[in-house]
């Protein structure tokens, strides 16, 4: 979430719940420094930990661990990696409740919670078709391995129990195919389409040819949630939407979501979560959109999804627990901002003002419905409850890729098979998320495999720099700046010198892009090329660019006992948060923490 659209938004009345705060609560001028690096994997370790990722070890959404083979890479969102206490952890040993709910990073729990952190996938995605789509992307669609299902939509033959039809049944077969075929087999899907009236204008799915044992009958717009039974009796579900049905059955477009299953640290918890109590969850999934397998207003819809269901979470999480602190998180706006921040821009060279305004409302959906949300939670807590409001990071909007790897390709540093995968024999490989670079050398002695002698450490550290400031060489600003790992120990920033560097875990060349460009989705065959993401994080905190619509500071809010309001905090940081919190809260903050108290200062 942006500060500056956070205010605008709550200044106009579409967030009256951020407004109140702003009003009656301390609050952050110009919003707070974020993490660094201002992506998601280092942005919620900060806000819990009060500590830089150079402290917590929470360096990036991915990196690589140099005890690794050095095409190996890790994922950010293991809690167990986290080398700071949490506030959550801090407060447990301390005598108090939490719960984490949708906070990023928190599974495998390390507190005693309960934790619910995003979901477990068990089937490709995708859609069924009669032909393409509007502006369909194959090559994304068979990089993201989604299921891009055709059908002729023959006859339809040996079925009952069919609805009537004005015209003749035509049906096609489906299958959802497994991504874990040891939890979760192949299913198959038959749709039948029929017409109610003079066109084609439903579509009847069921796992066998009997309308009668329909699990959706669906009209052109309409979703329909499937539960199902994992191979170990578990329950799951997913969603079917058809997007479109032509009358003449010249097109039918029936999209599917991944089945999924709620995490959460108990296994009763996440067994209720998965049942019929509870709709079947859904965030807003980028790989569809990006290969024009769905369009906006379905990921829109899909995106919006989860706030109802959060809402139903949330109550029973309280209701049931009763924690004294409930670190609750909403990713909506985050989802959004990547698909449409470049649409409202228009220094943006694919800006149209019509589209621009359809996109304006899809991002204000996203911070009304956090708004929404954060009421909630404050209506469901103790009316003496402390509230603090922020975000991991800000967004800007962005248009352009970098394929790091083929960087370092044509430098002579890194070598690739068929489909551009590293190989074990390159002396260099890169790790990204959004903005943000880990360059790491395949060093003899550290890295399994190692090949790069450390007499030939410096000089290829230089190669890798060079290489990536020559993508500046155009005149174009791809780069904004590049640090050793050294260097990393103290990057600066508005809020003094903010620490990256983690051993093991930080690149041995650490570079972060400049707006509008950005590290995911590379062109396998360009050094920059149009990105599918049209927003993103990763750059450095302290940048904001109005031109580029471009702004990294999230907001920071506080209210309730022990905070003076209508308080103007200054300098306030991401790392500041825990401390504060813990000082309002009567408990010592986390023991590793490099922030401090806010309001201690402003006294």
């Amino acid at each position: 979430m942006r500060h500056d659209l956070m205010a605008r938004y709550a200044a106009e009345g579409e967030m009256p719940v951020f407004g109140r705060l702003l009003e009656r609560g301390a609050s952050s001028e110009d919003g707070c420094l974020p993490a660094l690096p201002t992506n998601t994997g280092a942005g919620w370790a900060t806000l819990q930990t009060g500590a830089w990722s150079g402290t917590s070890g929470a360096i990036n959404n991915v990196f690589h661990a140099t005890d690794t083979p050095i095409t190996e890479a890790t994922t950010g969102f293991d809690a167990r990696l986290l080398q700071a206490e949490t506030l959550a952890q801090a407060a447990e040993r301390q005598g108090l409740t939490v719960a984490c709910v949708e906070w990023p990073g928190t599974l495998p729990a390390t507190c005693a919670g309960p934790v619910i952190d995003f979901r477990t996938f068990y089937s490709a995605r995708g859609a069924l078709l009669r032909r393409d789509p509007p502006g369909y992307r194959p090559e994304i669609a068979a990089r993201l391995g989604l299921a891009d299902l055709r059908s002729e939509f023959p006859p339809a033959a040996g079925w009952r129990n069919v609805p009537q039809s004005t015209l003749p049944p035509r049906e096609a077969t489906l299958t959802i195919a497994s991504t874990r075929p040891e939890e979760n087999r192949d299913r198959v899907y038959y749709a039948c389409v029929y017409a109610a009236g003079a066109a084609y204008d439903r579509v009847l799915i069921a796992e066998e040819r009997d309308g009668a044992a329909a699990i959706a009958i669906l009209r052109p717009g309409e979703w329909a949630p499937v539960r199902v039974r994992l191979n170990d009796g578990r329950q799951a579900g997913f969603h079917f939407k058809l997007i479109e049905l032509a009358p003449d059955l010249s097109q039918c477009w029936l999209a599917f979501t991944t089945i999924s299953r709620t995490r959460a640290s108990r296994p009763d918890l996440e067994d209720l979560l998965a049942s019929d109590a509870f709709a079947v969850p859904e965030t807003a999934d980028h790989g569809p959109i990006e290969a024009g397998l769905v369009d906006a207003q379905t990921y829109v819809e899909q995106g919006l999804m989860f706030y109802a269901n959060a809402e139903a979470v949330y109550r029973h999480v309280i209701e049931t627990y009763r924690p004294d602190i409930l670190f609750a998180g909403a990713p909506v706006t985050d989802e959004f901002s990547h698909q449409f921040m470049a649409n409202v821009t228009p220094a943006f060279p694919g800006y149209d003002p019509t589209l621009a305004a359809h996109c304006e409302t899809h991002l204000r959906a996203a911070y009304r419905g956090a708004d929404r949300l954060l009421g909630c939670l404050i209506d469901l807590m103790p009316a003496d409850t402390i509230v603090a409001a922020s975000s991991d990071h800000g967004f800007g909007a962005a248009w352009r890729s970098i394929n790091a790897n083929l960087v370092l390709e044509r430098a002579g540093l890194l070598f690739a098979d068929g489909e551009g995968r590293p190989l074990p024999q390159s002396r260099a490989v890169a790790f990204w998320a959004g903005g943000t670079c880990n360059i790491y050398i395949n060093l003899v002695g550290r890295e399994p495999g190692g090949i790069v002698p450390p007499s030939q450490y410096e000089a290829e550290c230089a190669r890798i720099v060079a290489a990536f400031w020559a993508l500046n060489a155009a005149g174009e600003r791809v780069v904004d700046a590049i640090y050793r790992c050294d260097e990393t120990a103290a990057i600066p920033t508005s809020g003094g010198p903010a620490t990256m560097r983690f051993p093991s875990r930080t690149g041995d060349v650490v570079v972060f892009a400049a707006p509008p460009h950005q590290f995911d989705a590379p062109d396998a065959q360009a050094l920059i090329a149009p990105s599918p993401l049209l927003g993103q994080h990763g750059y450095l905190p302290d940048t904001i660019d109005e031109r580029l619509n471009v702004n990294m500071r999230p907001p920071l809010l506080l209210a309730g006992p022990g905070v003076p309001a209508g308080l103007r905090l200054y300098g306030a940081r991401a790392i500041d948060i825990a401390p504060t919190l813990a000082a309002l809260l009567g408990i010592a903050p986390p023991a590793q923490a490099d922030g401090r108290n806010l309001l201690q200062r402003e006294a």
